[in-house]
Order: structure tokens, then C-alpha cells, then sequence
């Protein structure tokens, strides 16, 4: 007997999860340091601890991990 697998969804058609909105304002260095984090808002940037937004779950339903994953192409 073949285990039972969720059906396979393709990515365009999976409802989003992420806050791009949220996203697109912060900016770092994905290899510095977590107290870094810059927030950019109507082209003023501030320090993300503090903010109002460090608050905010970056994914509806919120989260509690995020993983973030870099390959390099050589």
C-alpha cells in the first residue's frame, strides 16, 4: 500500500502567506547582524527595534520561524 501525499499544488496558485508589504520595507544585510534591520517608509529609514512594525507577524496566519535559504551559483 502506497502512503497517502497531499495532492501537489503549483506555486503560482498557492495563496500567499508572506506580508511582501512588510517585507518590501525592511532592509539588511542577509549576512550581518539581526540588529541591523532597517525599516524604509515614505523614503525615511529608521531602526527596526523599536519600530512599530517589529511587532507585526511577517505571514498570515503569523508564524513563529522563518527560514531563509541561500544558494550561491557558481
Amino acid at each position: 500500500m502506497e502512503p497517502s501525499l497531499p495532492p501537489v499544488i503549483p506555486y503560482e496558485k498557492t495563496p500567499g502567506r508572506l506580508r511582501n508589504d512588510l517585507l518590501n520595507r525592511l532592509r539588511w544585510d542577509i549576512f550581518g547582524s539581526l540588529k541591523h534591520i532597517l525599516v524604509k517608509e515614505n523614503g525615511i529609514v529608521t531602526p527596526f527595534s523599536g519600530h512599530h512594525i517589529a511587532s507585526w507577524s511577517l505571514a498570515d496566519p503569523p508564524c513563529n520561524n522563518l527560514a531563509v535559504n541561500i544558494d550561491t551559483w557558481a
